[in-house]
């Protein structure tokens, strides 16, 4: 049976996850099987005892604690999230930009330029990140850090993205086929829509990380 007091906890934990919906549910759905499991527990306590009928309300609360105030569990599942976005991303990022000169007739030195320098920035995350990962679950106190390598990724995407932009429009003048052209500004549109989701989402984690540290 579910509790009103458990799903308003699990609620505002799905409320500040909400940067990605499906791990938001996957969350909740992990947390809701601790928390029934203990609920459980002190149910089967209690009819075993019968002293202890009516301290159902103060054991939740003590549950409560023992667990952490949402948004800070929240908190806490969004920065051992983080590794995990960040190599998706990046790994998502140079796949599309390699398919992009794979596919295309022509490649221009621009498209190349920009190119490493979205590598050389989105590189440049990686050891950010990779030092905060050496905790399992990172300190509070780390938690503001992890904006550096979110919000630098975001600038990778970008970037990758104005470089095809900038490809397209030199093939325009040294390019015979319009197939080279049409390549890099579809992956550029979707590298663009890619890297407006990042920010939002990078946007709220920070949001959450400062609202509890």
């Amino acid at each position: 049976m579910k509790l009103p007091a458990v799903e308003a906890y699990l609620f505002e934990i799905g409320e500040a996850l909400q940067f990605d919906r499906q791990y938001a549910r996957d969350v909740c759905d992990e947390v809701a099987d601790h928390l029934y499991e203990s609920v459980d527990e002190q149910a089967r306590a209690q009819r075993a005892s019968p002293s202890r009928a009516g301290r159902t309300q103060g054991e939740l609360r003590a549950l409560f604690e023992r667990f952490g105030q949402p948004r800070v569990l929240a908190a806490q599942f969004a920065s051992t999230y983080v590794f995990r976005k960040l190599l998706a991303l990046l790994a998502w990022v140079f796949a599309l930009g390699a398919a992009s000169y794979m596919l295309g007739l022509v490649v221009g030195p621009l498209s190349w330029a920009g190119f490493g320098l979205a590598g050389g920035c989105a590189l440049a995350v990686l050891p950010a990140v990779l030092r905060v990962r050496r905790e399992v679950y990172p300190r509070a106190q780390s938690w503001p850090k992890l904006c550096m390598p979110m919000l630098a990724s975001t600038s990778a995407v970008l970037l990758l993205g104005a470089a095809l932009v900038a490809s397209a429009v030199w093939k325009v003048e040294h390019c015979q086929s319009s197939i080279c052209i049409a390549l890099d500004l579809a992956i550029a549109l979707a590298l663009l829509l890619r890297w407006a989701l990042h920010r939002k989402q990078t946007a709220r984690m920070c949001a959450l990380w400062r609202s509890v540290s």
